[in-house]
Formats: C-alpha cells, sequence, structure tokens
C-alpha cells in the first residue's frame, strides 16, 4: 500500500504541472490571484493546430540536432575514456582532478560561500569539526543551536535585532 501511495504522489508531482500548463494555454490572461481561470479560449490551440506542420519539423530538426550531438560526443568521448581507464600515463592524476572540476566545484564553492555566510553572522564553526569525521555532525549541532535562536522570529519580529545581537556573541 505504501508503494502506491509513493507512485501516486511522483504521477501527481509529475502530472500537475501538465495539467496547469494545459489549464493556461487554454486561458488567455490567466493572471495570479486567481486560482481558476475566469474564462476559457480555443484561439492557442487552433493556432498550434493551424501551425502544425512547421511546429513539427522544428521539432524534429531539434530532435535530430540533439541526437547527432550525442552520436557525436560518444564517438569522440570514448576512445580517450577507454585508453584513460586501462592505461596508465604521465599527468593521469592531473586529468583526473580537472575532468572531476565540474562535479566538485559547485560543491565545493556552496561550502565556501555557506561558511562565509556563517562567518559575517558572527558564528563559526569551530576548527575541531573540519576535520573529516567530525564535519558533519558539528554542522548538524551548530545549525540546530541557529535553528533555536531565530525560532522566536515566528512569534515576534520586534524581537529579530536581539535575536540577531544574541546569536551574534554565543560563540557558536
Amino acid at each position: 500500500m505504501r508503494h502506491w501511495l509513493a507512485f501516486g504522489f511522483i504521477a501527481f508531482c509529475a502530472l500537475f504541472p501538465l495539467l496547469v500548463l494545459a489549464a493556461y494555454v487554454a486561458s488567455p490572461g490567466w493572471t495570479w490571484p486567481e486560482l481558476v481561470p475566469g474564462r476559457f479560449d480555443t484561439h492557442a490551440v487552433e493556432y498550434l493546430l493551424s501551425q502544425y506542420p512547421v511546429i513539427t519539423r522544428h521539432m524534429l530538426s531539434s530532435v535530430a540536432y540533439s541526437l547527432a550531438t550525442v552520436v557525436v560526443t560518444f564517438c569522440l568521448s570514448i576512445f580517450p575514456a577507454h585508453h584513460f581507464a586501462r592505461h596508465d600515463f604521465a599527468g593521469k592524476t592531473f586529468l583526473e582532478g580537472l575532468l572531476l572540476a565540474p562535479a566538485l566545484v559547485p560543491s565545493m564553492t556552496f561550502s565556501m560561500g555557506v561558511h562565509v555566510m556563517f562567518i559575517r553572522t558572527g558564528w563559526q564553526i569551530p576548527l575541531w569539526a573540519w576535520c573529516w569525521r567530525c564535519r558533519f555532525s558539528a554542522i548538524l549541532s551548530c545549525c540546530a543551536r541557529w535553528w533555536r535562536a531565530i525560532r522566536p522570529w515566528g512569534r515576534s519580529m520586534n524581537s529579530a535585532p536581539q535575536t540577531l545581537a544574541r546569536l551574534g556573541s554565543c560563540g557558536l
């Protein structure tokens, strides 16, 4: 039963945007405060149907360009990848780092940005927490302390400056 609920939730999350898109196509001028469109019109659908051959030609050319790009990329990278995986050569470690950079740089940049944000708000994760084994639990404990410090903001925005001052002086 639980799997059916999960499948239903995923199907809803996948199909609901398509339903909203279909409603948006059928209702010109659907603006923000209206939860349900006020009027429906088939002018957009009629236009799409009248331009069907042109739209089909452009969609098929786009798919063809995409498939050609995939084939060329595969052909250009399969032989170097085979050589890279099966042989040892000078500079292999450097090349590994260079090839892994697109995967590593965004997460490292995010981590450094969060650390700078923590420092600017007046609290820092202790130096011992940056060792590999302790880092995750230390970040969780600091975030929990930060959450406990800012939670009163939901009750009264007037206490926000005092909470920030307390957060900066608590030695996090």
